[in-house]
């Protein structure tokens, strides 16, 4: 069997082990950039929600604790406007037996 010439093959392997070598340094530099992206995206969000978020949860928070005291109003007026319709109801219905 003769021995054949792998000069050729030598420098196809070697061409591919330096493609590898390229392919995994730019997919580090990928993993770099899109983790530099994320921490500024990060950052960016943070300072949206200190600047609007927060102050508008403050805002909606101290409307809520109003709109309950006005609830609790509300009930406590339509627990007596019940109340009295209860007692018109009943002196309407008094009279009316009375007249008969």
């Amino acid at each position: 069997m003769p021995a054949g010439n792998l000069d050729t093959t030598n420098l196809l392997l070697g061409i591919m082990a330096a493609v590898s070598v390229l392919e995994a340094l730019l997919l580090i530099g990928v993993g770099i950039f899109a983790y530099r992206l994320y921490a500024q995206a990060m950052q960016t969000m943070r300072e949206i929600e200190q600047r609007q978020v927060a102050p508008l949860v403050a805002k909606v928070t101290m409307l809520m604790e109003k709109v309950d005291g006005i609830l609790v109003d509300v009930k406590e007026v339509t627990a007596r406007v019940t109340k009295q319709t209860e007692r018109v109801d009943s002196a309407i219905h008094g009279t009316i037996e009375k007249v008969d």
